[in-house]
Order: structure tokens, then sequence, then C-alpha cells
């Protein structure tokens, strides 16, 4: 590693360790940390949720609030997240009724830009479609990665089952389904799961060293300017 390359690592490894708190609390990884369940299985789930929606909405103005309300509602309840996964009436009347604030004014259920309720219910029930095939999403990624990881990018054959998983098992339009897609929910999910503080840090048996970088249009217009 030439002086360069180390100067600029170290540099990036500073800025993590300074910022890395501030990144809860601007990242939809803040609901998906604040959600205490105890079993992993739940909680996988949950982050998968949570990655898959995540997209072309304000995140601190909108999605945050309400993903903690959701959060909130179902603790509230004693509920868990897998209960909503294998009822759908369930999900459907708490997704309609939970309430949350915006800036502007106290809410009541799920809003977004491009999904409707129908559209998460279709997304449960995928995921009640590998945790009967599977066990677990743990457990299925387990499997997968084991298949896949001597390839020379071993994330790219996890992220294609897992998305053909869900479409398999009728996850909507939720799923990222074009093929040239830098598939940035996927691998943020994967990121959340793997790597340590302030992430999951909930399985181990993926080397962090084989998760990607997200390089969308907007990171590209960026790089291409500096």
């Amino acid at each position: 590693m030439n002086s360069e390359i180390f100067y600029a690592a170290r540099v990036l490894d500073e800025a993590y360790e300074r910022l890395k708190d501030a990144y809860i609390s601007t990242s939809v990884l803040g609901p998906v940390r604040l959600y205490s369940a105890a079993e992993t299985a739940d909680r996988e789930f949950w982050a998968l949720f949570c990655a898959l929606i995540d997209y072309q909405m304000p995140v601190a103005r909108l999605l945050n609030p309400m993903l903690l309300g959701f959060v909130r509602h179902i603790e509230g309840r004693g509920l868990k997240f897998l209960d909503l996964i294998y009822d759908a009436k369930l999900a459907e009347k708490v997704l309609s009724e939970f309430e949350w604030s915006s800036p502007k004014s106290p809410r009541e259920g799920f809003t977004h830009r491009f999904l409707r309720i129908r559209d998460l219910i279709d997304l449960l029930a995928a995921f009640r479609g590998i945790c009967d095939s599977y066990g677990s999403l743990g457990s299925f990624v387990k499997s997968s990665y084991a298949l896949h990881r001597h390839e020379p990018e071993p994330m790219e054959g996890v992220i294609r089952d897992l998305q053909r998983e869900l479409i398999n098992h009728g996850g909507g339009i939720a799923v990222p389904r074009h093929t040239d897609s830098c598939m940035k929910r996927f691998n943020l999910f994967f990121r959340w799961l793997v790597r340590p503080y302030p992430d999951l840090g909930l399985w181990g048996f993926i080397d962090r060293k084989h998760l990607l970088a997200s390089l969308d249009a907007n990171l590209q217009r960026v790089v291409s300017h500096v």
C-alpha cells in the first residue's frame, strides 16, 4: 500500500469513527436498530423490510418518523414483526392505523410515494414464503453465501438468489427487478446485517470484504466532478 492510499484510508477511518453515531439518526438504520425484538429471525426481516422501502422518500422528514411510529405501535401492542408476516389481516390493520408525527402534523398509517399497503402485504407474504421454506432469512442467506463464497464477487450471487426468492414468492413492486440496477437497497441491507456497530452485526458468517458498495447514478455524478 503506497503512502497516498494509506493516508486516504486513515482519513476515511477517522471520519467513520467521528460520524458513525450521527449516521444512526440520519438513515433508516435508526428505526432498524430501535426495534428490540429478541429473536434474530424477527430483526432480519424487519431490517429487510426497512431497506426495501427506503427509496424516493425524504428519510429524516418522513420515512424515519413513520417507521419509528410503526415500531412503537407494534411493540406497544406486544406484537412481533413476524406476527404481521404470518397474519395478513393483522398486518393490514396495523399498517393502516398506527400513528406517527411528521414535521407538520400527526399522521396515521403507512404512506409512500410508490408503495401502497397492498404492496407491503405482498412483500410480507414473500417473507413468509422464505420463512416457511428455510426457517429464517438468515438460514437462506447462509446457504446461498456458502454456494457463492468462492466466486470473484460472492454477494452478487447472494443478492440474485434473494431477489429471485422474493419475486418467486410474490414480493411485488417493493422488490427491485431491473437487471442493470446496482441493487442499492439490497447492498444497504447486507451492510446492516454484517458490519459491526453502528450496524447490527448479526451475520458473522459473511466476510465483510465481500460486501459491495452501491455505485448508483448519484454517486457517479459526484465522483465525476471530483
